[in-house]
């Protein structure tokens, strides 16, 4: 830090207002996870109340702890699928199990008893696939992913795990009205419901974006917007994004000069009733360093030039 030493200091009249655009402003993955540190509060990063929607069913229904009962994990081949201790990927629960349902509830609520001054707990599956194929969790599925797109024909989701949502959070706000449940709509289960009409109001749901992957390309971007608009009046208690805009593998660990796709979107997110984002941050100053402070600066003000 450079701070010119100043004898005097003559400050006007002013009276000034400011308030985010966005309610949730965080870039991970920083430089030296500098976005975390005074960097970050510079940049004006921060959220409104405390967010939780990371990958989390191995920390609810850890094998060491209930690895004595296979009815609770995911029917994978006919075979019910307990995954190894450590494991914190590639595995899923039964989420249509009441135990399940009730063991997820509890937890939510034994954190918030020690936890009184946060808001938010995660209930998002595991990252990875293997997804229960029980008759019970297959009787909620409508559709099937077509064919070109990402794991095609396997089953939409969607329906079944907000179904799962919907009935952990009904249990949580008979205990904890005041809390919320963060969760993901990701992979499998990020298009729109087909019977799920209603979303519990405790409920907040993070839609993936993933431009690192696929930003290149006019169709992309028009698919990526009705990604953006196509959940509606669904999104009750937030409308919020998870987007990844650098991916080193993706990028050949090159910088990658996105400035004008980070602009335009930011934009497109807050003239369509998004309410906040976490995003991937470039993991060097070179290879995206003024796309992150671009980033951070409209998710303040997006009318910003």
């Amino acid at each position: 830090e450079i701070v010119p030493t100043h004898k005097r200091l003559i400050v006007p009249d002013l009276d000034i207002t400011q308030s985010p655009a966005f309610g949730y402003r965080y870039l991970m993955y920083s430089p030296n996870d500098a976005l975390r540190r005074p960097l970050g509060r510079r940049w004006k990063l921060g959220n409104s109340r405390s967010i939780q929607h990371s990958h989390s069913w191995y920390h609810i229904l850890p094998p060491e702890k209930y690895g004595d009962h296979p009815e609770y994990y995911a029917e994978v081949s006919g075979k019910r699928r307990v995954p190894k201790e450590g494991e914190d990927s590639g595995w899923q629960v039964c989420t249509s199990n009441p135990d399940v349902i009730r063991i997820f509830a509890e937890t939510a609520i034994q954190y918030f008893r020690d936890n009184p001054k946060r808001n938010m707990f995660s209930i998002s599956p595991n990252d990875g696939t293997h997804f229960c194929e029980c008759a019970n969790c297959r009787a909620l599925d409508v559709e099937v992913i077509p064919e070109g797109a990402n794991n095609a024909g396997m089953p939409v989701l969607t329906d079944r795990i907000l179904t799962f949502y919907n009935a952990v959070a009904r249990l949580v706000a008979k205990e904890c009205p005041d809390k919320y449940l963060g969760a993901y709509l990701y992979s499998s289960y990020q298009k729109p419901p087909k019977r799920v009409k209603d979303i519990e109001p405790n409920l907040v749901l993070f839609r993936t974006m993933n431009s690192a992957w696929n930003c290149v390309t006019p169709e992309r971007w028009e698919h990526d917007c009705k990604k953006v608009t196509a959940w509606g009046d669904l999104l009750k208690t937030g409308n919020y994004l998870y987007e990844i805009y650098y991916w080193p593998k993706q990028a050949l660990c090159l910088p990658e000069p996105n400035l004008d796709l980070v602009v335009r979107r930011t934009r497109y997110w807050y003239d369509h009733g998004v309410d906040g984002a976490m995003c991937y941050a470039w993991p060097t100053w070179e290879s995206g360093g003024p796309s992150a402070y671009v980033l951070a600066k409209l998710m303040w003000d997006p009318t910003r030039d």
